[in-house]
Parts: C-alpha cells; sequence; structure tokens
C-alpha cells in the first residue's frame, strides 16, 4: 500500500461541523487525519498530545475564521508547526478583517462564496504535490516544545499568488508513477489536472483512464465514508456521522437510506445535551437524576442509542435502537453474501470443471489418499503387460510355422500342449485389456455421481442462504420505514 500524507487540522470548536465533513472527505481520500476531538483545552498533557501529533504530521491545516483567530491554541498549533518545518495550508472558511503575519504570505484556499467541491478539490490538487514520506520515530523528531510566543502580529489579508502551474508532461509523468505504486487517488489528481488545462492531452486517452479509476475508488470511498459514519454512530458522534453521511450523499445523491440515517444524526444531535447530563449524574453517583433524565431522552430521540452503556450502569432496560439493529443486520447481510459468493464460486468450479475434476482425481487422489497412485500403475501396466503378452503369441505362432516346415513330425507332439499354452496365455490377455477399460470407466462414473450430488447440495444451500438475505433486507426495509415514522 501506497505511503499516505499525514494532516493534522487546526481550527476553532465553532468550526467543528465544517472540519466533519472535510475530515470524511479526506479520509475517504486515503489521507491519514488528525483532528483533536477533546472538549477540554489545556493542561500538560494536552500540550503533549497536541504537540506529538503536530510532528508526526507532514500537513497543517489552519481553518481560517474570525473564531480560529481569537483561538490562543490555533495561534499556538499553526506556530509550532512553522517551528518544526511542516507545510502549513491555510483554507478560508469565513472572512476575516485582519490576518495573522505568519499566514499572510503563503497561498490560501478559498471556501468563501465558493461551491464547496471545488474548493476541496483546489485543497486535493495543492495536497497532491506533497509527497509523503515515512513517520520519523519519537526519539527523531524535533525537542522543540509548544508554547505561547505572544499576541499575533495582525495585517490586512494579502495571499500569496498561487504557485505556477506544473508542466503537463511533468503532470503525465507523475500519475505514471503513483499508478505504478497503486496510489490510484494521487494519479486521477495528477490527471485531473492535464484535463482541466488541455482535454485533448495526449489522443484524449486520460479522460477514459481517469473514469476507469474512479469506476474503481468510487465503491471504496463510498464504503469508506459508510463505515465511518456507522463506527461515529456507535460512539455517539453525531457530527462526524452527519460529516460522513453528507460526503456520501455528494458521492451518491440517490442514496435514500444514508439521506434517512443522516436526518437521524442530526435529530440525536439536537438533544446530545441530555444524554451528557446523564453521564455527569453518573459519574457523581446520582442514579435516580441519570434514569430520569435518559427517560427523558429516550422519549424526545428513540432512536438515541447508548454509547457510553449509561442504562448498564444505573439499572436501566434499554432496548436496542433501529441503528444498532441496522448494523447487526448489515454485518449478518455480509456475512451471508460472503458465503453465498463462496459457495457460487465452488458451484462454477464443480460444473464447469468435471475433466479437470478427473485429472485431478488421478493426479492427486481424493481425500488424500494413494488409491490413485495404484490406478494409475494398473493403467500403465496393464496394456504393456497385454502387448508384450501378445507378442509371446506372435512368436509362438512363428515358432509354430518353422517347426511344420521344418519337422513336419515334431509338430504332431507339440500341437496339443501349444494349443493349450496359446490358448491360456490369450486368456490372461483379454482381461488385462478389458480391465483398465472397466476401472476408467467406474472412476468416470463415479466421479459423475459425487460432484453432480455436491453441486445439487451447494445450490441447495445456495438457495437456503439467499432466502435468508432476502428475509434479512425485508427486515431492514421494516426498520427503516419504523425509523422514518419515529423520526
Amino acid at each position: 500500500m501506497a505511503e499516505q500524507l499525514r494532516i493534522f487540522i487546526s481550527y476553532s470548536r465553532k468550526d467543528t461541523a465544517f472540519v466533519d465533513r472535510l475530515e470524511a472527505d479526506l479520509r475517504s481520500y486515503e489521507f491519514q487525519v488528525w483532528v483533536d476531538r477533546r472538549k477540554i483545552e489545556g493542561g500538560d498533557d494536552f500540550q503533549s498530545l497536541i504537540q506529538e501529533a503536530i510532528e508526526s504530521t507532514q500537513v497543517m491545516l489552519v481553518i481560517v475564521s474570525p473564531d480560529a483567530i481569537a483561538s490562543d491554541w490555533v495561534k499556538r498549533e499553526f506556530r509550532h508547526a512553522f517551528r518544526t518545518k511542516k507545510t502549513v495550508i491555510p483554507l478560508i472558511l469565513r472572512s476575516v478583517e485582519k490576518m495573522p503575519m505568519e499566514l499572510n504570505d503563503i497561498h490560501w484556499v478559498e471556501f468563501v462564496d465558493r461551491a464547496y467541491e471545488d474548493a476541496i478539490r483546489d485543497l486535493l490538487n495543492a495536497l497532491a504535490h506533497i509527497e509523503p514520506v515515512p513517520q520519523l520515530p519519537r526519539r527523531e523528531r524535533s525537542s522543540i516544545v509548544i508554547e505561547d510566543a505572544g499576541p499575533l502580529d495582525l495585517v490586512t489579508p494579502h495571499p500569496a499568488p498561487a504557485p505556477p502551474d506544473p508542466e503537463l508532461d511533468d503532470l503525465y509523468a507523475a500519475g505514471v508513477a503513483a499508478k505504478a505504486r497503486r496510489d490510484l487517488v494521487r494519479t486521477v489528481l495528477y490527471w485531473q489536472q492535464i484535463l482541466d488545462r488541455e482535454p485533448g492531452y495526449r489522443n484524449g486517452f486520460l479522460k477514459q483512464e481517469i473514469e476507469s479509476i474512479y469506476a474503481e475508488l468510487l465503491p471504496k470511498r463510498i464504503a469508506a465514508l459508510r463505515e465511518r459514519a456507522n463506527a461515529a454512530c456507535e460512539k455517539g458522534e453525531w457530527g462526524q456521522e452527519i460529516g460522513s453521511w453528507d460526503a456520501l450523499l455528494a458521492l451518491a445523491p440517490e442514496d435514500f437510506e444514508a439521506g434517512d440515517r443522516r436526518k437521524l444524526a442530526i435529530h440525536n444531535q439536537q438533544w446530545a445535551f441530555m444524554y451528557n447530563q446523564a453521564a455527569t449524574f453518573v459519574d457523581k453517583g446520582d442514579f435516580d437524576s441519570a434514569r430520569e433524565q435518559l427517560n427523558d431522552l429516550y422519549r424526545y430521540a428513540p432512536e438515541y442509542g447508548d454509547p457510553l452503556t449509561l442504562a448498564n450502569q444505573i439499572g436501566l432496560m434499554r432496548r436496542k435502537s433501529i441503528v444498532s439493529n441496522l448494523n447487526s443486520l448489515d454485518e449478518q447481510a455480509k456475512s451471508i453474501t460472503g458465503n453465498i459468493q463462496y459457495l457460487k464460486t465452488l458451484q462454477a468450479k464443480v460444473d464447469g470443471s468435471k475433466k479437470a475434476a478427473v485429472w485431478h482425481f488421478l493426479i492427486e487422489g481424493r481425500d488424500g489418499k494413494n488409491f490413485h497412485i495404484d490406478l494409475l500403475l494398473m493403467l500403465v501396466c496393464s496394456p504393456f503387460v497385454s502387448w508384450v503378452l501378445l507378442l509371446i503369441i506372435n512368436y509362438n505362432g512363428a515358432i509354430d510355422n518353422f517347426v511344420i516346415s521344418m519337422e513336419p513330425e515334431r509338430y504332431a507332439t507339440m500341437a496339443s500342449w501349444q494349443i493349450t499354452g496359446n490358448l491360456w496365455i490369450s486368456g490372461i490377455c483379454l482381461p488385462g485389456v478389458l480391465i483398465p477399460l472397466v476401472l476408467v470407466g467406474a472412476v468416470l462414473i463415479f466421479l459423475h455421481i459425487t460432484y453432480n450430488r455436491r453441486s445439487k447440495s451447494l445450490k441447495a444451500n445456495i438457495e437456503v442462504l439467499e432466502k435468508t438475505l432476502q428475509n434479512n433486507r425485508k427486515e431492514r426495509e421494516t426498520l427503516m420505514l419504523n425509523g422514518r415514522g419515529s423520526g
């Protein structure tokens, strides 16, 4: 697998919704992203955690907004990134009247008054030109300590000009190199820049190449976003779940289930304060108040779930949420689908490879036994023996002709035992020829019957699994209808 670019996102908590979507998109493009999700800032542990995270990444994205400019920790983070020679890219989320001087003379990516998809593409293009490097061991990292270096020097915003466009041939060569190491995301980013500037480049073949790579990447991105959304839901991280569904719906607008799950996550997010309050009561040992608060929560948000298992701690009976049931059904369907595919593969081999099955039986045997070796020896040796015996008969016939011609009187005495001997040898030859043919026929019939039975058994198992999968889907549809009704 190609080395992944490691990214640190510095932001104000007021811009969390944007960061949730941005992180989901970047992760779906196979970037490693570090985002601080702590609700409390400050303290030695927090400082060492942030310092370690910055020094383990290559790029820092600074989400610029009035709240970020006013944040003491955003200032500390980007200053530490500059001191440790990291690449810093400001993303202008909301307009500011003044910009920190350190961020004013570098290239920005504008998200203000602009479609998110266009802005994220500019960001991806900028990231594509930063080659990932292996992560350094902790002992080889900077010894510079993150610290507050005083107030910011604020100046009138004025971004640096955009870097010059790379040569098309250089972009093409970089895309080929990325494709060779299976970094398909970077390949698409390089070659899309070529198409944006010159659609007919090199006979226009890149369009077809990019479409082919997109067709391979799209299912992977959707699956990654769905998995991330489900994981966030299980943890009660509603903002991250919403961001993941937003990113997924941008790729697959017709995914109605994702739309329903997004609405449910938004609803749950509105009542998260009740769950947090219940958790506070549990921490204080006030279980009665915690039970009261959870009962109120589940009355207004029946599908909220219980990420911290508070209900078990306070003895409150709680049914599984629709989302939990959906996730269980998804896991079951995934397992069933895998088994069906495996059985269909086996059935195809059985149905389409009977000749190969005969060869497999003769060469490798059945169930690890060595009967096939004896059979091969018999098949090879029996005709050989028969051929030798027939030669003997012909040789005896030649002797008879010689005796008759040279010594007729002796033939009368030899005739009786010679005829008897020939008949005896012929009696051995005939079975020697027939037995191998009978054995071969028996083996073919045996294999035909065995593989037909196995094929029918596999088909029956597949039908059972397909019925189970249909029931799974019906149950899932019923749960989704119930979820829409409760929402």
